[in-house]
Formats: C-alpha cells, structure tokens, sequence
C-alpha cells in the first residue's frame, strides 16, 4: 500500500531550485512565461522558451548562459551533455532535425551547439539501420560522454558529440560522426513505449510498460563494463531484459492510465538505484521502491522536475563543487 513521503531523504533535496532562477531569465529577457526544462546533466539543467530560446542553467548557483539561436525552424528531438576535459568544462547541446537517406547508411542531420565555439553548427550522425523521426522521444539522456535517445519501435540510438569522425569536403566542413544502436532482447515478448530513464549507480536504464499480469516492469541496463567494449561507441549493442516486482495497486493504476491513452512519464532517482519516479500526464507523482515494491505520492515541492510536455527530468543533488555554466 503506499506510504506518505513527506520526509526529506539523506540524498533527496526536496526543495523548489527553479522558481528563483526562472524568474530572473523571466525578468532579464522580458519573458512572458517560464522556460519549460528540456534536458538535465548532472545539477545543468537546458531550459527552453518558445523555439528559438535556449538557456543552460544552475538552479543551485543562480547561474545561466543564454545561447544564440539556432539556424533550424524546430527540433524534433533535442539533447545536452556537459563533460570536463583538460581541466575545463565543456557543454554540447544537440537538435535533430531531420532524416536523410544515402544507399544502406542511414543518416540523421542535427544541429549542435559548442561551448568551446559559441555556436551551432549542422552535422550528420550515421546509423547502421534506420530511424523515423516520427518515432523518436523527444528527451535525449547523457551517459558516459553519449546522448541517448528511445524510439516506438523499441530500441535506442546514440552518438558521441564530442567524437568528430571525419569532415566533409565541401567549404561548409560539416562534422560526421558515428552513432549506436541499442536493442533490448526480448522487447517483443515484454513490453512496449520503451523510454530511456536516466543513469544511476553507473548504468544507462531503460524502461518498458508495466505487466498487469506479473505485476512487474522490464527494465534494460546499459553497464560502463560493456559500454567500454565498444572502442569507436558505434555499432549495436544487445541489453537483456530484468523484471522487477511492484505493488499490484501501482500496476493497475499504470493501466488505467493506458486505458485512457494517458501517457506515464518515469525517471529513475541518480542518487537511489532502487527509486523510480512516475507521474501521469495528468495527475500527482508517485515514488515507487522497485527493491521492496512500496510506492508512495510525492509532495507538492519534490525534486524532480518536468516540462510542459510533463516529461520528467532527475535533478542531481546538490555536489560539494557545483558545475559552472558556459560564459
């Protein structure tokens, strides 16, 4: 049965970070609404406004660097990744824009924002197999150096923005780069709408439906261990499927919400392997201890945060060093 969770855990930081830092954004740049989140990397955080407005923020230091805009209309999917090299920091945000298809390459084009440059530059990621741009989440996860993203036909792709392959010829020097395909063994069998959950404990993890009849969920881990195996970070990589036991209240009130096409939204908590999050489309979040299978509601002023489209995002708790954001 669910319990109440009021309390503050030891690597919970229940507390509203946002509210203060979108206000001053609000104010700076005459906004009429808040910024909706779009992508978290450890305590960064990418806000978006509107289509063209883009901020990476600090909630824990007030900090934010406004980028320029970028050359396309819209993005279909987008991503953001921050990685320390060389003793300094450096940020990517990636849009994928469209799709192209050349022979047996499949290319997608996106667009990608440097730090280091101040700017966004068109590139092209190829793949080994296809992917519709219709199908893919929009939500991109970090892991390892990588941005991730899920699609409707039950696998992942992902791409190392800091890893240029090679240049074309042409005047305007378009960066290529390779990217990676995930597939989950026994997705089939098990489950469907699988979505890229976050990372914790080391892992990359994915998570499918909940199983109303097992009363359980399927989950695929992506470990540094096998992450490493793969030197050029292309190619395809296989996860095997693990069910997790949850309450059967939760379960059926999973399928409820499917009955009426209502999307669940779920995000694993960085800091407690065992904590995921899920929250309705239209409802309150819950906690839910896939160790124990005890779920609880959140309260109103929890951590973890989501944007207008409701997608949750994890928001890591407060280190000793915070991460500075670009200038």
């Amino acid at each position: 049965m669910p319990t109440e969770a009021g309390e503050q855990s030891h690597n919970v930081t229940l507390s509203k970070p946002f509210s203060p830092l979108f206000k001053e954004i609000m104010t700076c740049y005459s906004l009429e609404t808040e910024p909706g989140v779009v992508a978290t990397c450890n305590d960064l955080v990418l806000c978006q406004y509107q289509e063209h407005d883009y901020y990476i923020c600090n909630p824990y230091t007030s900090q934010w660097f406004a980028l320029p805009p970028p050359q396309a209309d819209e993005f279909v999917a987008v991503g953001f990744l921050c990685d320390f090299d060389s003793g300094a920091y450096r940020c990517k945000v990636v849009g994928i824009t469209a799709e192209t298809k050349q022979e047996d390459n499949f290319r997608l084009k996106v667009e990608i924002f440097s730090s280091k440059t101040g700017e966004w530059k068109n590139s092209i990621v190829s793949f080994t197999q296809e992917i519709d741009v219709d199908d893919i989440n929009g939500i991109g996860c970090s892991y390892n150096g990588m941005l991730y993203w899920g699609t409707a036909d039950n696998f992942s792709f992902g791409f190392d923005p800091f890893m240029i392959n090679s240049r074309s010829e042409y005047a305007d020097t378009i960066d290529h780069y390779n990217g990676r395909i995930i597939e989950f063994k026994d997705a089939a069998e098990t489950s469907c709408n699988i979505d890229c959950v976050g990372v914790c404990g080391g892992r990359l993890r994915f998570i499918g439906e909940f199983d109303t009849d097992s009363y359980t969920i399927p989950v695929w881990e992506l470990q540094e261990e096998q992450d490493k195996r793969a030197v050029d970070r292309s190619g395809k990589v296989f996860l095997k499927c693990r069910r997790y036991s949850v309450e059967r209240e939760m379960c059926l009130l999973a399928k409820r919400r499917y009955l009426r096409r209502s999307p669940i939204w779920r995000v694993f908590d960085p800091n407690d392997e065992d904590i995921l999050y899920i929250r309705p489309k239209r409802g309150y979040a819950y906690k839910c201890n896939i160790g124990t299978g005890e779920w609880s509601r959140l309260p109103d002023n929890n951590h973890i945060w989501w944007n207008v489209r409701d997608y949750l995002f994890p928001l890591t708790a407060q280190p000793w060093w915070p991460t500075p954001v670009p200038s």
